[in-house]
């Protein structure tokens, strides 16, 4: 039912939020890291978006079969989507799918990145 499908999409965000809360505490409140260690990081997210046509091209193999994979679920992604945006301008439509998520997910990234480049251990 409908409603079991919006209590899996709450706890799972929830989840993964929780997760991004946890990994920064431990990443950034340890000895080694500072809050500024985050902005710091975070702000590489703007030279991403800079050199997008470097990680756009050359295609190769798996670069393709992920544009492709995105181009075939993309019917069934719109007829999801569609479903649940009656009533909703064009623009909130495009805040709800594009720029909302994109918030935790570039938050994500950044502790990933912090991880990396400090040589922390996230296998748990």
């Amino acid at each position: 039912s409908l409603r079991f499908v919006r209590t899996l999409s709450l706890s799972s965000s929830w989840l993964f939020l929780g997760l991004i809360v946890l990994m920064w505490l431990g990443a950034f409140t340890g000895e080694n890291g500072t809050a500024g260690d985050f902005v710091k990081t975070l702000s590489l997210i703007g030279s991403y978006f800079g050199n997008i046509h470097q990680f756009a091209l050359p295609m190769n193999d798996v670069h393709e079969f992920y544009l492709f994979w995105w181009f075939a679920w993309s019917i069934m992604i719109g007829q999801f989507t569609s479903r649940f945006v009656g009533g909703l301008k064009t623009w909130q439509v495009l805040v709800a799918i594009l720029v909302l998520p994109s918030i935790p997910i570039a938050t994500w990234f950044t502790v990933l990145y912090y991880f990396h480049l400090n040589t922390l251990d996230s296998s748990g």
